[in-house]
């Protein structure tokens, strides 16, 4: 707030300049107004700037504060910004929260008479200390007699004091304990969903909408199977038709179960065409489980067979979560938090021997980090968390048996798994039971990673 404070040459313009410069700091020898703008432009305007105070030359410098789009919390610190008193009352309505920093009165005055010697403002403690309780201390006074109901008050503790002694007065925030250098959208602290008593019941997918690709077989198909077994609806996308299973888990489980045919490699058009209508179907979707898996073994290092593996996992994720990505914020108007989850692998985090296959590796180390991203970006109406499965009965287990051999010794349990042994992970990610659970990421190997 002091870039607020009202010139010298202002001040000298004043009917009684001595009482004035005397009272430099009281409310009439600020721009309310002015700061009061701000604040509303901050709300409207990507980027702006605010003035700082030059002690040296005991004057305001103009657009010395830059607020750009990145900014995503901005602090205003200021003694009258809760005077309950026109105009300052109005900056406080202009604001999302209102917090009250309360020091004991005592060090607050000696904080305020070792600043007025810091800035040259007193020679010397005694004539610091009188300057304080002619300006300073009345000024507080009359904040005390008309503030307006703070949302928090922060108190003053014996932690705060190496704190306060290096930032000052920006130590609102750290006192507090929040790190701002990844900001949670406020106000603080933010309320959770209202979750069942019942463990058995978090996991309960009744009326919740989940899409799956590469749903008719592996562990596409065993995960859609699990969401159905607990009473969630499913959409099946693969490239080939899967109406016959989706017809087989509507009739086994009495959920819906719709299949759709989409080539999620081929571009964001046809991805984005039948999220959409997914969305139009079951009239929302709430869970998103991208399972592109086709792995590349090429010494030669072939173009194209980098370019397809890169497109069937990391950029065909890319597309269904900004496909989905609107259905999402639907389902988090009507109190739904989503959950996004892609299907990684084991050589997301290790170089997968036997296998040389530098094009999968990376396509799944990038889809992790992708999700991981995500998480952050998406915090306010989803999730998005991974699975890393290692090697499993399906397709993309062993392919010969000398290879088979190799993994049967690397895996702590001799084997590979079933991929029912995969049907509880995801199911935890999709449903209530890892609403407090973003970013992360289920290695499900049998220990293979260990050795």
């Amino acid at each position: 707030m002091d870039g607020f404070h009202r010139t010298q040459a202002e001040l000298a313009a004043d009917p009684d300049p001595d009482f004035s410069f005397r009272r430099r700091g009281a409310p009439f020898t600020f721009n309310p107004d002015a700061l009061l703008s701000l604040v509303r432009r901050i709300r409207t305007t990507p980027s702006s700037t605010a003035p700082s105070f030059s002690h040296a030359k005991k004057d305001p410098v103009e657009g010395d504060v830059k607020i750009e789009p990145h900014h995503r919390i901005v602090l205003v610190e200021g003694t009258f910004l809760m005077l309950d008193e026109a105009p300052w009352s109005s900056i406080a309505q202009e604001v999302d929260e209102r917090w009250f920093y309360d020091v004991p009165e005592e060090v607050a005055l000696q904080r305020v008479v070792q600043r007025h010697i810091a800035a040259g403002l007193a020679a010397d403690r005694q004539a610091a200390e009188a300057k304080a309780l002619a300006n300073d201390v009345l000024n507080a006074q009359l904040v005390l007699s008309k503030l307006i109901t703070p949302d928090k008050t922060l108190y003053e503790t014996a932690a705060a004091e190496p704190l306060l002694a290096k930032w000052g007065d920006a130590t609102v925030v750290r006192v507090f304990g929040a790190d701002l250098s990844h900001p949670t959208d406020g106000p603080f602290p933010v309320a959770g969903p209202k979750l069942p008593d019942s463990v058995i019941d978090m996991f309960n997918m009744k009326g919740r909408v989940t899409a799956i690709t590469g749903g008719g077989s592996g562990i596409g198909y065993a995960v859609a199977e699990a969401i159905a077994e607990v009473g969630g609806n499913v959409a099946l996308i693969g490239r080939r038709d899967q109406s016959e299973n989706a017809d087989k888990l509507a009739k086994k489980f009495g959920i819906q179960c719709k299949a759709y045919s989409c080539d999620v490699s081929a571009g964001y058009e046809a991805v984005e065409k039948t999220i959409n209508q997914i969305g139009a179907d079951f009239g929302r979707i709430d869970v998103f489980i991208a399972n592109g898996v086709p792995g590349s073994i090429d010494e030669n290092y072939d173009v194209k067979s980098w370019e397809f593996t890169q497109n069937v996992n990391l950029n065909a994720t890319f597309y269904c979560a900004k496909a989905v990505c609107p259905w999402f914020k639907k389902a988090a108007e009507s109190g739904v938090k989503a959950s996004f989850i892609a299907t990684t692998s084991i050589s997301a985090h290790i170089v997968n021997v036997p296998y040389d296959q530098p094009a999968y590796n990376s396509s799944k180390a990038g889809t992790l980090h992708l999700c991981r991203s995500l998480a952050r970006d998406w915090r306010n109406f989803a999730r998005c968390n991974t699975v890393s499965p290692g090697f499993f009965d399906t397709v993309m287990g062993p392919s010969d048996a000398e290879v088979a051999q190799v993994v049967y010794r690397l895996s702590v349990f001799g084997r590979v798994g079933d991929v029912k042994e995969l049907k509880a992970a995801y199911l935890y990610l999709a449903s209530q039971a890892s609403t407090y659970t973003t970013g992360s990421d289920i290695l499900v190997d049998g220990g293979y990673t260990l050795t």
